[in-house]
């Protein structure tokens, strides 16, 4: 009797044989895994693991510009301030006092400037009138010396008339004699009228003179009255006296140290009552938030971060991260310091690198050191 048997066939991938075949190959699955978690490790981490920087802030040191008593402080340390607000005042009383005297040099200086104006015009007026006076009596002398000029041409054409009528018995002697008279007086008179010329006009030369000087000391242009020029010169001066006033209150503000920007008031090295000499610091500014974080990339890593490159700022002490960006890469390497590499003698060398934050970074402490990757899973695309 034949016995006959039946099999029934299994799927390959029933989970029963897929079992057992992982139980037979876990030594390779337990490779696979280690030699992915290595490249892991390898491209994230062992080839750009990152790189370390420190958070920089800008600080402002209020110091003075001029020596002088610290008369009080108006912050405390901690107190946040706004651009304008008053830091600290200092002693200004002998600027006080120099504003008090030039402006009672400013009043004084007016009224001398009225008195002043009323007589210079005065002045202008008298030689004026001097020079027209002049001018009018040389006038009339040449005009008396011309009117005689023609009555002695008059006269001696009569006489010759009258000589020859007499010469003819036709007229007396005495009407002769009488137009020669005439004529003889006339001619005296002519001779005199050249010293009466050069006198007006020496007068005239002289009046003339002194009203050029006059003007030429009040700088009176052709054609400009002495008024406009007092004018001119009154808003001269009172120019240059505003200009001193306005010297004196901007040294005035001096004296008051005022925020330029705003932060925070890390500390106060000076008491109120001091002499503080010009520069030496009596507080310190910081910015309420940290601007950069100012990096050293090695060169073992050059070529790791470009400008505008998105990087994470991970701060050790707690641990958070922060988003910034490649603001500058020194185009050169040099060298950080002597002695700095992990071998004796052998310095560090890399690249300055700059970053700008992206996102608020109040928590961060100016000088605390930070450490720098590139955003994405393996720290950046270019690794």
């Amino acid at each position: 009797m034949i016995q006959q048997s039946y099999t029934r066939r299994v799927s390959p991938m029933h989970p029963r044989l897929l079992l057992q075949r992982v139980k037979l190959a876990w030594p390779f699955a337990v490779w696979l895994a280690v030699a992915v978690l290595c490249a892991v490790l390898y491209f994230g981490y062992g080839q750009f693991s990152g790189f370390a920087g420190v958070v920089v802030a800008p600080v402002e040191s209020v110091a003075p510009l001029r020596t002088a008593r610290l008369i009080g402080v108006e912050v405390v340390p901690g107190q946040q301030v706004q651009p304008g607000d008053l830091l600290a005042r200092m002693d200004a009383d002998l600027v006080h006092a120099e504003i008090a005297v030039l402006e009672a040099r400013i009043a004084e200086e007016e009224s001398a400037l009225a008195d002043f104006e009323r007589e210079i015009l005065a002045a202008v007026a008298r030689l004026d009138t001097d020079v027209s006076v002049a001018e009018a009596r040389l006038a009339e002398v040449r005009l008396l010396q011309a009117q005689r000029d023609a009555e002695a041409r008059e006269l001696r054409v009569e006489l010759s008339r009258r000589e020859a009528l007499l010469s003819r018995q036709l007229t007396e002697a005495a009407e002769v004699h009488e137009v020669r008279l005439r004529l003889v007086a006339v001619q005296a008179m002519q001779d005199g009228f050249p010293a009466l010329d050069r006198l007006y006009a020496e007068r005239l030369q002289a009046a003339r003179s002194l009203r050029q000087d006059l003007q030429g000391a009040m700088n009176i242009e052709h054609g400009q009255g002495a008024q406009e020029a007092l004018a001119r010169k009154a808003d001269a001066r009172r120019h240059v006296l505003a200009a001193e006033r306005e010297r004196l209150l901007r040294e005035l503000s001096l004296y008051e140290l005022r925020a330029t920007s705003a932060g925070i008031v890390a500390e106060v090295y000076q008491n109120p009552g001091a002499i503080v000499p010009s520069g030496e610091v009596i507080l310190r500014l910081v910015p309420a938030s940290p601007a950069a974080v100012e990096a050293f990339l090695p060169a073992s890593m050059l070529g790791a971060v470009r400008e505008g490159q998105a990087v994470r700022v991970i701060r050790k002490r707690p641990r958070e991260t922060f988003a910034a960006q490649v603001a500058f890469v020194s185009p050169e390497v040099r060298t950080l310091r002597e002695n700095a590499g992990l071998l004796s003698g052998q310095p560090m060398r890399g690249q300055r690198v700059v970053l700008h934050f992206t996102q608020a970074a109040d928590r961060l402490i100016a000088g605390e050191e930070v450490l720098v990757r590139p955003t994405g899973f393996f720290g950046g695309s270019n690794l």
